[in-house]
């Protein structure tokens, strides 16, 4: 049908020509804007099968461009200038759709193609534009332009003119786009495929993606991060010309590139990126794209290389980064004798080791050019009370902190031979980072030549943000066999998310303690703030750009701090983080005390300060040590702990106030100087929790620990801490033969291994969630301290640490492993329906919700699922061996809707015994705070289920019913509205900012009983979330826009609903907001059936449910 597109631009005009199969006549062809809906159209002079369109730039352009008024440029100029832009895009009101308008010519068309045509025209969606439709004997349809059998592009690109710009391209699906000032660009998808390091050269392969965007003038850059040094590199680059075709004009190119290191780069340690740089339509300017994403072969088929300097010998680095496996170049500067030593050293290591053993060589140290931290305070007291040990402290000669270790003696200067010998025989290295900074090369070959047991003392309390990519048993980067922590509770979580084992980890305290509770300084009248750094910023220019430069910038100016700070006295005291030092000369002329880390004894500055503002740094965890406040200003909390989550529950863990604006920052600041700079109890506790000795004896004991811990490697803990070995199974875990073979052995793992009779597995909502029913059970036989070994389906961060517990990735092997060996089943959805239950496990199906709508068996037709769901639920349903059920109408409708026979435990719904317990009120008091909710205003939740005939591919969606503006402004100024999607709605729901004051997403949230207990009224459809409100006493709504649709065609309700609700039906979204607006009235009117409704569907619950299953289950 489609046969030919060629689109052309020069610099004045812009054409296309288009060629369609001879049964088709092309009448006119014409540009929609989806948002405004208006029309430009180009009727032909000629209809044919093929079109020519042609029209100067600056005359197309005028015909689509919209004055802009003064109102819309200065929203526009301050978007621009935003911090942050929000989460919800703006609709583009500049974007054209191009569209041919197309008739199937009936004298040429075969008699099966009218047919088909008509046929088309008959089961047409009426909303649809592009489909076939008939008009007086006419077959016509609308034809998106784009996907051409052959498709050209010559010339195109963003034109500016006369303040406007405009840009014809195909979008990432093939189709012809205009957008008139409107910014376009893509996500270019880039691969290496080959890594070939040489004596002093690397070469790279690999393909790159632009998409519908031709790459011209392409560019090679490696760009230094601590310096603006740039340099440039030819490439060579082809184009895919048989995909360019087949894809619809899809470009996709192989490129080659060279990098010479001799007389490269200068005589100082330093780090590269390697980008591509290129032009492409979308962009005025040059693109940037970095260079990364390798194939299994180019990961780790490469060696480090040496390059000549103007000096002496750099040798450099390759390696791809943690977050995004991009590559870079880590430069070492080496004298040339030292260089030599070096490579000799490296022959025969194991000899050179087995000859040394008896020195027992300990190194010790932090980074290269620091000797303050957990390294020099453990060294010091090695030192001083065990001065016959082989202990050494590696630093650079020229660091400033060289002076505080240099008079204890046995300091190893970096780089030197001494310091290349004994990293080859140490048997012991202490490092408060990464241990491989104490090695003269940070390379993987050097790793794992140095066979030493490696002691983590780290440089502060863990958790804050997750760090298990950098710090946890799997991590590529990092190697630790004994942890250091400092309190039980650390231990638990560096165990369970880091994946240490009890035995490799002791509560010693960190060394740097030793001087942190010596009662030696005088407190001044001192606020410090001290930020931690940012990895997203790596050079100057995002540095500039950043908002934590915009941040802290503004804080240490702040005109109200400054008058403060000068009428009570107290100095503001700013220091920089080492990462910050690069760009010290930004803050040279400000208000307050700026000093820099390398420059002082931060613990002395602990110490000696009154009070602490910092956002995410573990020294707020030594400052509240001390017991003084400490205040947090997280402004950037999402993006900085990132998707991962962090190790605690920050905020009922953090041991101090936490604060987003710099205006609430400086009030509570203000607060602590006149209170007198006394901490709060409740920060207190928060604080012990983290340490478990107040004494000057954790250096004693790391020695301790040291001397008496054996490294142990089992051979599965050998390969969770090989990054190749990971990598196999992660390419594995994708594949398509990983479920097939998982099946299998799990048949076998169920026929051969012995049931663990004290196991117990848990699941809810199939791995999403940590809550409901099994939770609720989960938690009283925690409370009853039961023999029972505990497994969790849950693919989320636990920030909690529970007995005898492990969580495990929902479908991974150990997943398999734990259902076949596990004595009980507890679920409230079901497994996979290919997993059978062995004889000897007993499975407790708790389900999820009362039942409203009729489900299965007792529905006429099923919707949005397979020919093969109700065969396979059914199945599922067969290995239950105990149903729960809240009251006798659920057991009634379980039976019918599964037609299940076995046994029922009708003892209420464990989930809901949360609304009985002692501690609600408080437990609802925390969860408003951490959701940010205004005191005083009254909380809605929101639950919808989801509709079965709202589905795109084989997930569900929803159309949400609400106008976020009309709740804004009716209610607003009283309400806070929490909308929860049901766990099965795939699409995500996006708030603009303008509405974060009244409108609050919690469908990420794990438990929805928790959000009922903050709520002071309900809002559902058909969710069996109304049974369980019932318990709160408290209002319900429902809002039923789609009543007849729901009852008549979709599902139906086991009850008379539209009669025996115990709340009013809302039709309407202006009928549920009157109702929202008289939550009193609505308790009235509907007080008899609603105590209806709890004496026939929660008449059962009490608070005591879930002890009553386990009664009756766990025999």
């Amino acid at each position: 049908m489609k046969d030919a597109l060629h689109i052309k631009q020069t610099l004045q005009n812009i054409s296309m020509d288009l060629k369609m199969a001879d049964e088709y006549i092309i009448h006119s062809i014409f540009l929609l804007n989806p948002q405004t809906e208006e029309m430009k159209v180009y009727a032909s002079t000629n209809p044919g099968p093929e079109y020519h369109f042609d029209m100067p730039i600056e005359s197309f352009l005028n015909e689509l461009k919209k004055e802009k008024t003064a109102e819309e440029m200065l929203a526009e100029s301050a978007a621009e200038n935003a911090l942050e832009q929000e989460d919800a895009p703006r609709a583009k009101t500049g974007l054209w759709y191009w569209y041919a308008a197309v008739e199937l010519d009936q004298s040429k068309a075969s008699a099966e193609l009218i047919e088909k045509g008509r046929n088309s025209a008959a089961a047409r969606d009426p909303e649809s534009m592009t489909q076939w439709r008939e008009e007086d004997s006419r077959i016509i349809r609308n034809l998106r332009i784009g996907k051409f059998k052959r498709t050209a592009v010559d010339g195109l690109g963003i034109v500016a003119e006369s303040g406007h710009t405009i840009l014809t391209y195909l979008n990432k699906f093939g189709y012809v786009v205009t957008a008139v000032d409107e910014k376009t660009s893509i996500k270019v998808k880039l691969q290496i495929e080959k890594l070939k390091t040489g004596k002093n050269t690397v070469n790279v392969e690999g393909r790159i993606n632009t998409g519908f965007f031709p790459l011209t003038n392409c560019k090679a850059v490696l760009k230094s991060r601590t310096t603006v040094n740039e340099y440039f590199f030819d490439i060579r680059l082809n184009r895919d010309e048989e995909k360019f075709t087949t894809k619809y004009g899809k470009n996709i190119y192989l490129f080659e590139l060279e990098i010479p290191f001799d007389h490269l780069l200068p005589y100082k340690e330093d780090v590269y990126d390697l980008f591509l740089e290129g032009n492409m339509a979308f962009s005025m300017e040059p693109v940037r794209m970095r260079v990364g994403r390798p194939t299994m072969r180019a990961k780790y088929m490469f060696n480090e290389l040496s390059g000549e300097s103007e000096q002496e010998i750099l040798l450099i680095n390759p390696y791809y980064t943690l977050y995004k496996s991009n590559l870079s170049f880590e430069v070492f500067p080496f004298k040339e004798e030292n260089y030599k030593y070096l490579k000799k050293m490296r022959r025969f290591p194991r000899l050179r080791q087995l000859m040394n053993r008896g020195k027992d060589v300990w190194l010790v140290g932090e980074r290269p050019y620091k000797a303050q931290d957990t390294g020099y305070h453990f060294f010091k007291y090695m030192r001083q009370q065990h001065p016959e040990k082989n202990v050494y402290y590696v630093i650079s000669k020229d660091s400033p902190e060289y002076e505080n270790v240099a008079s204890l003696g046995n300091v190893l200067e970096f780089g030197s031979k001494e310091h290349i010998k004994n990293a080859v025989i140490a048997t012991k290295i202490f490092s408060s980072h990464h241990g491989n900074y104490l090695f003269p090369l940070r390379t993987k070959s050097f790793d794992k030549l140095v066979k030493a047991t490696r002691i983590f003392l780290q440089h502060g309390v863990m958790g804050v943000k997750n760090m298990t990519n950098l710090y946890g048993v799997t991590s590529s980067s990092f190697k630790a066999d004994l942890f250091i922590v400092s309190s039980e509770y650390e231990k638990e979580y560096i165990s369970s998310d880091f994946g240490y084992k009890k035995e490799d980890i002791a509560v010693t305290g960190l060394a740097r303690y030793d001087a942190l509770f010596k009662q030696d300084t005088a407190v001044k009248k001192q606020v410090l703030i001290i930020p931690t750094w940012r990895d997203w910023i790596q050079n100057i220019e995002s540095f500039l750009e950043s908002e934590y430069y915009f941040r802290y910038n503004s804080l240490i100016n702040n005109a109200e701090l400054q008058r403060h700070a000068q009428d009570q006295g107290y100095e503001l005291v700013f220091c920089l983080h080492p990462n910050m030092q690069a760009f010290s000369s930004y803050f040279e002329n400000s208000p307050v005390n700026v000093i820099y880390q390398g420059d002082v004894d931060v613990q002395q500055l602990i110490k000696e300060s009154a009070l602490l503002v910092t956002d995410y740094s573990s020294v707020a965890f030594d400052f509240s040590f001390l017991h003084k406040p400490v205040i947090y200003y997280q402004f950037d909390r999402t993006k900085f702990i990132g998707p991962k989550g962090s190790h605690l529950d920050l905020l009922n863990d953090l041991p101090g106030k936490i604060t987003e604006e710099e205006s609430e920052l400086v009030e509570e600041l203000k607060k602590n100087v006149d209170n007198g700079f006394v901490m709060e109890e409740l920060y207190k506790e928060k604080a012990n929790r983290f340490i478990a000795y107040r004494d000057e004896l954790s250096s004693q004991r790391i020695y301790e620990a040291a001397l008496v811990y054996e490294k142990k490697k089992e051979f599965l803990s050998s390969l969770k801490e090989s990054e190749f070995a990971m990598d196999v199974y992660k390419k594995f875990r994708r594949s398509k033969i990983y479920f097939p073979v998982m099946k299998k052995v799990y048949t076998i793992m169920r026929t051969v291994l012995p049931v663990n009779k004290n196991k117990a597995f848990f699941e809810s909502g199939i791995g999403k969630n940590f809550s409901d029913s099994p939770k609720e059970i989960f938690d009283v036989l925690q409370a009853e301290k039961r023999d029972l070994e505990y497994i969790w389906s849950y693919n989320r961060k636990v920030n909690q640490s529970y007995d005898n517990t492990r969580i495990i990735e929902r479908l991974s092997p150990a997943y398999y492993y734990h259902l076949a060996t596990s004595r009980y089943w507890i679920n409230n959805q079901n497994f996979p329906t290919y997993i059978k239950k062995r004889r000897g496990t007993s499975y407790l199906q708790t389900w999820h919700g009362t039942p409203l709508k009729r489900m299965l068996h007792d529905i006429e037709e099923i919707q949005g699922r397979d020919e093969t769901y109700l065969e396979r639920v059914s199945s599922a349903v067969k290995s239950w061996d105990y149903l729960i059920s809240p009251s006798r109408y659920a057991t009634e409708s379980f039976k019918s809707a599964f037609r299940y026979t076995g046994p029922v435990i009708e003892e209420g719904y464990p989930r809901n015994d949360i609304f009985y317990r002692e501690n609600s009120e408080s437990q609802a008091q925390e969860l408003k705070e951490r959701l940010k909710i205004d005191p005083d205003k009254k909380v809605i939740l929101y639950a919808m289920t989801f509709r079965d005939n709202q589905t795109a591919g084989n997930k569900f969606t929803i159309d949400l019913p609400i106008d976020f503006e009309k709740f804004h402004e009716r209610l607003g100024d009283e309400y806070v509205l929490l909308i929860r999607l049901h766990v099965v709605i795939s699409n995500k729901l996006k708030i603009p900012a303008e509405y974060k004051e009244s409108i609050i997403n919690v469908s990420s949230y794990p438990d929805i009983q928790e959000l009922m207990l903050i709520s002071d009224a309900l809002v559902t459809d058909y969710s069996s979330v109304f049974f369980d409100f019932l318990n709160t006493d408290k209002p319900i709504l429902f809002y039923t826009y789609d009543l007849e649709e729901y009852r008549d065609k979709l599902r139906g309700f086991y009850i008379d609903f539209e009669k025996d609700a115990p709340g009013p039906l809302c039709l309407t979204e202006d009928a549920l907001y009157d109702s929202m607006a008289d939550l009193d009235a609505v308790k009235a009117v509907y007080q008899g059936k609603y105590s209806e409704a709890k004496q026939k569907f929660t008449y059962l619950d009490d608070g005591q449910a879930s002890k009553r299953v386990i009664e009756k289950f766990f025999k």
